[in-house]
């Protein structure tokens, strides 16, 4: 099936509203991405959406573990691409010690063997930045809607 922008916007928007995440908890969200200009497109773009926190940032695989493990976050949107490593080995680490958190990997780089790649570690949504931003947000939404269905949020 194929989504326009238009019709994925209203996905994202009936989720969101259907799921009501302003009741019992906000959903706290880290980015790791190794470019500052990034990090902050991502955080200025995830705080407009009505409930969400960005709990934390990182540039590193070493720093997004770290991180993860420090803050705790609901979410963590990663990058493919970072300093010194990639995406999946900070995602391998973070799973390690927090193997339920929801990771959405937003990237230049998505092919079929990279999602197969991180599907094997546990991540479930590799998102291409080529896809633009209204098809991370709906990723963003479809995992925390996972995490209300179980009683998360």
């Amino acid at each position: 099936m194929y989504l326009n922008r238009e019709s994925l916007a209203l996905t994202c928007i009936f989720r969101q509203e259907a799921c009501g995440f302003g009741g019992l908890s906000v959903p706290r969200i880290m980015i790791a991405d190794d470019r500052e200009s990034m990090r902050s497109a991502l955080r200025s773009l995830l705080v407009l959406r009505p409930g969400w926190v960005v709990c934390g940032e990182a540039e590193t695989a070493k720093e997004a573990i770290t991180r993860a493990t420090e803050l705790r976050p609901d979410l963590i949107v990663l990058d493919y691409k970072l300093q010194t490593s990639d995406g999946i080995a900070a995602a391998d680490g973070i799973l390690r010690v927090m193997p339920t958190v929801p990771i959405v990997m937003f990237t230049l780089y998505k092919t079929d063997e990279l999602e197969l790649e991180a599907n094997r570690i546990g991540i479930r949504c590799v998102v291409g930045k080529e896809d633009g931003i209204e098809s991370l947000l709906c990723a963003i939404d479809s995992e925390l809607n996972s995490c209300v269905n179980l009683g998360k949020f």
